[in-house]
């Protein structure tokens, strides 16, 4: 996932949140880099391949920054293992 600001410039060092559904049902959370870009791993799995991982944002927080979840272009994101 990719977190942007308002003028969809990348937003670095903040702090994303969500849940996992699917092949397991963990929360977790991950840091973005300098590009926005931010990596959730999954630390329960429930099944074995063929399922899939899906991550949903809860929240996203950086000093000066207001998460508006209702201007997500993409709440959740998923892939088949």
């Amino acid at each position: 996932m990719t977190i942007a600001d308002a003028e969809n410039k990348a937003v670095s060092k903040a702090v994303v949140s969500g849940k996992w559904s699917g092949a397991t049902s963990d929360k977790d959370s991950g840091v973005t880099s300098a590009q926005g870009k931010v990596l959730v791993t999954s630390n329960k799995v429930k099944a074995k391949r063929g399922l899939v991982f899906t991550f949903c944002v809860d929240n996203v927080a950086k000093d000066g920054f207001a998460y508006d979840s209702a201007s997500d272009a993409e709440k959740c994101d998923s892939v088949r293992v």
